[in-house]
């Protein structure tokens, strides 16, 4: 098996967790995940198939 090792730092990191996009993103989640609209993988391959999405 092959590994692969990626090496991030704390100013990217940070820099990623401060993006106005990514927040908004984030609280959108967790909204969604609050309001049950949440799906499995499995569902959302079924959906894919149906052509549901």
């Amino acid at each position: 098996m092959c590994e692969k090792i990626v090496k991030i730092n704390v100013l990217e990191i940070e820099r990623f967790e401060n993006d106005p996009e990514m927040q908004k993103m984030f609280e959108e989640s967790e909204n969604d995940i609050e309001e049950g609209k949440v799906i499995t993988t499995k569902e959302m391959i079924e959906n894919i198939r149906c052509g549901e999405i």
